[in-house]
């Protein structure tokens, strides 16, 4: 074997044992499966109250969230759901969620921002204002179990 033929081959297993033993980093880009757990759950965003023949009842933006997908609606509306393809982490508790639009099948991208265990946020771009539902409690005087997803 050459000089040169001996140089490559220390190179070269060198270099595949470096590769053998060197670690894997993971950085915000991975994506994962679903919704991520800080979404999972029921909130509102109350609009007004509206009394009828003596009976007071809350009108509110509803947000419910499993693993699968989220559904949103106001009080009294049917529900849209979104099934959830994956999301990607951005750091400061925003995820870019990757999902199925809720008429058409066509995919979109929205984003959740988590700002305390009782508000979270959503917008459509990654730019703009979002949209919060800064309340657990239940909606006042509605007969419905929230969007009617199973947890």
């Amino acid at each position: 074997m050459t000089k040169t033929g001996l140089v490559t081959t220390a190179l070269s297993i060198g270099l595949l044992g470096t590769l053998a033993t060197s670690t894997i980093t993971v950085h915000a880009a991975t994506l994962h499966k679903g919704l991520p757990q800080a979404f999972v759950g029921k909130w509102k965003h109350h609009i007004d109250y509206q009394t009828v023949q003596g009976k007071t009842y809350e009108q509110a933006h509803l947000y419910q969230g499993t693993k699968h997908g989220f559904a949103l609606s106001t009080t009294y509306n049917d529900p849209l759901y979104f099934p959830v393809r994956y999301n990607q982490y951005l750091g400061n508790h925003t995820y870019k969620i990757h999902m199925t639009a809720a008429y058409g099948g066509q995919h979109g991208i929205i984003f959740f921002h988590k700002y305390s265990p009782n508000k979270i946020g959503f917008k459509l771009s990654a730019h703009g204002k979002y949209m919060s539902y800064n309340s657990r409690k239940p909606v006042e005087n509605y007969p419905y179990s929230w969007l009617g997803l199973d947890d």
